[in-house]
């Protein structure tokens, strides 16, 4: 207030009250010759003065002007230093005007400078006094518009503009147009200065430039300020412009500052909270190994006491308990090399009492013998019954903590269930978890004793499982449900495996992933050409070549649907006697099985015209094509065929099996929980024949692989009530033909000599063209009226069909009506290559006629003989066979050491004669073309030694310790094993026996079988072989062990004591199988047939009887012959079944050799040679592949050889791109 106050009276004193214009008047100055008009604004410069106000006003100033002159000196100093920096006056400035602080260029706004420039205002100089007043009144008045404005800016910048602005403002302007242009001079004056930071600007160019010439035309302060104010903006807005610049670049500067110092501060936390994460995983790692190892030692805890349980709870261990143990058996599916499936095992059966005849005491599943051992809900870990459960996978798994490499979904196939879950592929196993943990119970009423015993009971999965890579000997790509998406794994214990992924992709990425890995047991598939080549050639017999298709087009035992094919090949039924050399006995294999009689082609033909027709009035029918087509793929009337369902589907096997457990509780899944009705239930051969072939139209069916095999499953040992037929007949076991004798087992072997015969050798391929060739599909099946519903053959587009209901349906179809084979051979099947010479053996003998056709020895047979019902059958190319002439004393030879045990290689080179107390570590060989060729080759003089080493054993020591050395290469021997217990006879090791190098047996004189894991190496152990680990032992023996027998082939291995007790183990699962006692004789000798597995031993009463027991290898007696002189040992020959009658050769102490059948035990020849006489024989072998030489070892260290004359025919074994080099005798190999 006290300022506008003070700025009115100067407004006042600068305009008189009557005047019009503003007047200066000075002596000092130039005198202004024509006034100039001053226009003020009317209300900023309407004031009133007065002469006291100027007075006051003059002596005011003059005072300043005087104070201001005292500190001139110091002032001129200072705004010298500032000059540069915040002035723009010249050094003649004579006046200067202080400026306020607070004025600042960025305070004016435009408003401001509007209103100033608005003011336009003439001056008019009249005298020195009114000019200064003027003057001091313009600087007030300028003064105070500054002091108006209000931005705040910095100090530097109030300086710049402000100086810019007082010493450039005024130089342009001109006087009024009435006023001459006057030049006004001001002496030199100093303004003080109230501040020495406030700019000090000069007054002279101010001054000079307000009144310059008059003859300059006058510029109004408006136009002054508009140009000043257009400089200003510029100026201003390069100002800010660079003020922007460095903000921006001091912001940039900061936000990099600020993430550097984020990315640090991060980066710090990082790893502060890493080592914090480190450490409590550490410790949680810590926590769950500690679990996983309390979890694992539970574990094996377990399996321990399960594997010590299932050992001592069996028929003869000190914990069995008759009403706990299984009374039933059920189809083992250990399968052979051939892919035949002979052993039975041990199972629950929990079927229903009306199942089974009224005298058969059901089993119901009750816990075991320390049941509570092994239950989980007392366990410190499992506290949950969800818990509790838990995969012997996931256990395998967590115990061995393996990385797992891949995993995919997807079924195992099994012949009753399809299990879903997850294929997990380790390092060095596979696992598979089932997504459904149910117990077997639920899944089926048959249950195999081991696996319920050792899982059922104790919360395992029974659908998981796990092996190692090792064990996997072949892979094969398979179809199922009619697409290519399944693999079939082949292990080496003889278990399959087919797994179904969820396409073809996965399945092709799983194949390529096994083979990857290091199976060292791992042998290439054999192929359709080489197998093919071998039989044309004759050194396979029919039936490993029909399975060896079946192989080849995915036909497995794992899937009903596609189970192995075998045809028919006898047609009567109804005669007393079968001769196979007649071929009004057998089927016509050039025709499908329901078509064998002629009248009936045309009804299958006119059921295909019939179908034909109409589907093709269904097809006109139909407006859009689209509809017709899919009523063609998946309609009603789908493509015409001849048969509704296929040769073999699951009915049709489950039929043939329902005697057989488990395919007896499938059997009624199959029939909704009822057996068949008896009249259609398989009881009958003949009659099954003659549905097959001429009866039905839809009932035609071939045969199963078991009916060359297995006698078993046509007989009704389970005791089943299958009910009574219209004719009052009770339905038992299958009845037979006349020429069977009421023998099952006669009448699978006679079945399998038919396969064999000259007959079907010659046609077999015709039929093979039928199931497996180009006569499946296209003009060839219609012509040969072989064509079947379309859901039979592969490729059945089941996948695009968009209804669930309609897909489930077809689904159905494809289950029940069969799947066709693979299609082998496009193109028509060869017959075999010489059908002049191909029959039994190894070479037909062309100089010799057969003995059964020249009538020599048959007077000698029994006239009761069950040989004399089937005529034409193949005694055999082996030494001592009924076709073959005498054998013949060839040479005797002085042994080093004596021989009580032969070693017959199987390359057929070698014979390894061992003494007493001794045994051997070789690897046999697995593959079935060395068992069932059939021809050699004579034109090689070489022998070609194994390069096995071969590890010999002697036990029986001083010291009871076992050692071995190299057979070879070695003649040290070096301790192996020794035995621990203190009571040394009790512990004392009477026989030995091996599986390759895996697995080695001792028994001892206490009963017991030590089992012992070994593995060949070459660094560990000076003689090659070490032991790994030691198995639970094998407990049931109650005598001194007396003999041990391995068969490898079926996975067994056979003890005898000497209280005469016979026991049968399993090699895959180290358990207990079976047993056989027909009195206490003890047993001193026993041998297995390699292609039958059937067992032989000899026992004797200590006296003057000796006896011979032969059994199946399901330990059903077969016959037995007493003699009453000494016999000291026996051998099989095993040459392919169904082209010879094998024999069982048999040693006596007089030096006697008699050989018997194996259909029958009846003695088919007797050697007796004059070289023997007074030799007892301790050993006694046939060679191996050509089975034309028998050797014989005496007790007095004599090695006696005889051979059976005649030519054999040379031929090559392709499959091995090798010559059989046999036609010089084997090498005989002594232990010394």
């Amino acid at each position: 207030m006290v300022v506008e106050h003070k700025n009115e009276q100067r407004r006042d004193r600068i305009k008189s009250p009557g005047s019009e214009h503003w007047t200066a008047f000075s002596s000092q100055i130039l005198t202004v010759s024509s006034p100039t008009k001053l226009t003020p604004s009317s209300e900023k410069f309407s004031t009133t003065s007065s002469k006291s106000d100027n007075a006051k006003k003059t002596n005011r100033k003059n005072q300043k002007i005087k104070q201001d002159k005292e500190g001139e000196e110091e002032e001129e100093e200072e705004n010298d230093v500032e000059s540069d920096s915040w002035s723009t006056s010249s050094s003649t400035t004579d006046h200067d005007i202080e400026i306020p602080e607070k004025l600042s260029p960025l305070s004016l706004s435009s408003t401001n400078l509007s209103t100033i420039s608005q003011q336009q205002i003439p001056i008019i100089i009249t005298d020195s006094q009114t000019l200064i007043e003027l003057h001091e009144e313009l600087f007030d008045l300028f003064r105070d518009a500054m002091k108006s404005l209000t931005v705040q800016t910095s100090t530097t910048q109030q300086r710049i503009f402000v100086n810019y602005l007082l010493n450039n403002q005024f130089e342009n302007i001109y006087s009024s147009p009435e006023t001459p242009k006057e030049t006004l001079k001001f002496k030199s004056s100093t303004v003080p200065s109230s501040s020495k930071q406030t700019p000090v600007l000069s007054l002279n160019r101010v001054a000079t430039t307000v009144l310059s010439s008059s003859l300059t035309p006058p510029t109004t302060i408006s136009s002054m300020l508009n140009e000043r104010q257009l400089i200003y903006l510029h100026d201003f807005e390069s100002n800010l412009d660079i003020i922007r610049k460095r903000i921006q670049f001091n912001n940039q500067r900061f936000n990099k500052i600020q993430s550097d110092t984020i990315r640090l501060l991060t980066s710090k936390a990082m790893e502060i909270t890493q080592d914090v994460i480190n450490l409590q995983n550490h410790e949680r790692k810590k926590f769950i190994e500690h679990i996983r190892l309390t979890q694992s030692l539970e574990l094996r805890i377990k399996h321990l006491w399960h594997n010590l349980s299932g050992q001592l709870t069996h028929e003869l261990s000190i914990w069995y308990e008759p009403q706990l143990y299984p009374q039933f058996w059920e189809l083992d599916p250990t399968e052979t090399p051939n892919r035949e499936r002979r052993r039975l095992q041990r199972a629950y059966c929990l079927m229903n009492k009306k199942y089974f005849q009224s005298h058969v005491v059901t089993e119901k599943l009750m816990k075991p013998t320390l049941w509570y051992l092994f239950d989980s809900s007392m366990g410190s870990i499992n506290t949950s019954p969800s818990s509790a459960h838990q995969s012997m996978a996931i256990q395998t798994i967590l115990y061995r903590n393996e990385k797992i490499e891949y995993q995919c979904r997807c079924i195992n196939v099994t012949p009753s269930t399809e299990i879903k879950g997850e294929l997990l592929i380790g390092i060095q196993r596979i696992y598979f978890v089932a997504d459904d943990q149910t117990t077997a119970t639920t899944k089926s009423s048959s249950i195999p004793y081991q696996t319920t015993y050792f899982y059922n009971y104790f919360s395992d999965d029974f659908n998981s499982f796990s092996f190692c890579f090792d064990q996997i000997r072949e892979i094969y790509k398979r179809r199922y449900m009619l697409k290519d998406i399944a693999l079939e794994l082949f292990l080496t214990n003889g278990i399959t495996l087919l797994l179904a992924q969820t396409n073809q992709h996965e399945r092709e990425h799983l194949y390529k992933l096994l083979l990857k890995k290091n199976l060292i047991n791992y042998i290439h598939g054999e192929t359709l050409n080489d197998v093919q080549l071998l039989w044309r050639q004759g050194l396979i017999t029919n039936f490993d070549y029909i399975m060896s298709l079946n192989k080849l087009a995915g036909r497995t035992f794992n899937d009903l649907m596609q189970y192995p094919i075998c045809p028919y090949i006898i047609s009567t039924y109804d005669k007393d006697i079968l001769d196979l050399h007649m071929t009004q006995n057998y089927r016509d294999l050039t025709k499908p099985i329901a078509i064998q009689h002629k009248e009936k082609e045309e009804k299958f033909i006119d059921m295909y015209k019939a179908l034909k027709e109409s589907h093709e009035l269904s097809l006109a029918d139909n407006v859009d094509i689209s509809t017709a087509s899919t009523r063609r793929s998946f309609g009603p009337q789908s493509d015409p065929y001849h048969f509704a369902s296929l040769y073999s589907n699951s009915g049709i096997v489950l039929h043939y099996l329902v005697r057989l457990l488990p395919y007896t509780k499938m059997f009624l899944d199959y029939q909704d929980q009822n057996f068949d009705c008896p009249d259609r239930t398989f009881h009958d051969i003949k009659t099954s024949w003659w549905l097959s072939s001429y009866e039905s139209t839809s009932d035609f069916k071939e045969l199963i692989p078991e009916f060359y095999f297995l006698h078993e499953f046509l007989l009704n040992k389970q005791q089943f009530n299958f009910g009574i037929k219209q004719n009052g007949q009770k339905v038992n076991d299958v009845c037979l033909p006349a020429w069977a004798k009421k023998n099952h087992r006669l009448f699978v072997n006679i079945l399998r000599q038919a396969l064999e015969s000259d007959y079907v050798t010659q046609h077999i391929h015709q039929w093979i063209d039928l199931v497996f060739g180009f006569k499946q599909t296209g003009k060839a099946a219609l012509d040969a009226i072989n064509v079947f519903h379309a859901a039979c053959y592969y490729g059945y587009p089941i996948d695009t069909v968009g209804d669930e209901v309609t897909r489930k349906a077809h689904q159905g179809i494809i289950r029940t009506c069969g799947q066709v084979p693979k299609q082998l051979f496009p193109q028509q099947h060869p017959s075999i290559i010489s059908t002049s010479t191909v029959h039994s053996s190894n070479g037909t003998v062309s100089s010799v006629p057969k003995r059964s056709e020249r009538g020599i020895f048959e007077q000698t047979l029994p006239i009761d003989s069950i040989h004399r019902h089937a005529l034409g059958v193949k005694w055999g190319d082996f030494v001592g066979s009924y076709d073959q002439p005498s054998p013949e004393y060839v040479s005797k030879h002085e042994c080093p050491i004596p021989v009580v045990q032969f070693i017959c290689l199987s390359n057929g080179n070698e014979i390894i004669c061992l003494p007493p107390y001794t045994s051997l570590f070789y690897q046999q060989n697995q593959e079935a073309r060395i068992r069932s060729a059939s021809t050699v080759n004579t034109t090689v003089s070489d022998t070609s030694l194994s390069n096995d080493p071969m590890i010999v054993l002697k036990w029986n020591t001083s010291d009871s310790v076992v050692r071995c050395r190299q057979l070879r290469q070695q003649k040290q021997w070096y301790n192996f094993y020794i035995s621990h217990s203190s009571d040394s006879d009790y512990d004392k090791i009477t026989s030995c026996a091996s599986v390759d190098y895996c697995l080695l047996f001792m028994g001892k004189k206490s009963g017991l079988i030590e089992v012992f894991k070994v593995k060949r190496t070459k660094t560990l152990s000076p003689c090659g072989i070490e032991l790994v680990r030691r198995y639970l032992p094998f407990i049931a023996h109650r005598s001194p062990i007396t003999c041990l027998h391995v068969n490898k082939q079926f996975s067994l291995l056979l003890s005898t004591s000497a209280d005469g007790m016979l026991i049968l183990w399993d090699t895959n699962r180290l358990s207990y199988v079976r047993q056989f006692k027909h009195d206490d004789n003890p047993i001193y000798c026993i041998s297995a047939s390699e292609t039958t597995c059937d067992i032989c031993y000899l026992c004797s009463n200590g006296a003057s009887e000796w006896y011979l027991f032969y059994l199946t290898c399901n330990c059903d007696l077969i016959g037995s012959l007493t003699f009453s002189e000494q016999i000291n040992c026996i051998c099989f020959t095993n040459a392919p079944e169904g082209q010879a009658i094998n024999m069982i050769i048999g040693g006596f102490e007089t030096g006697k050799i008699q050989m018997w059948s194996t259909w029958d035990l009846t003695l088919l020849r007797q050697l007796d040679f004059h070289q023997l006489k007074s030799c007892p024989i301790v050993a006694i072998t046939v060679s191996k592949i050509d089975r034309r030489r028998l050797y014989i070892s005496d007790r007095n260290k004599q090695l006696h050889v005889i051979e059976t004359n005649g030519q054999i025919n040379s031929q090559i074994n392709t499959n091995r791109s090798t010559l059989l080099k046999v036609a010089q005798p084997p090498q005989v190999l002594f232990l010394t």
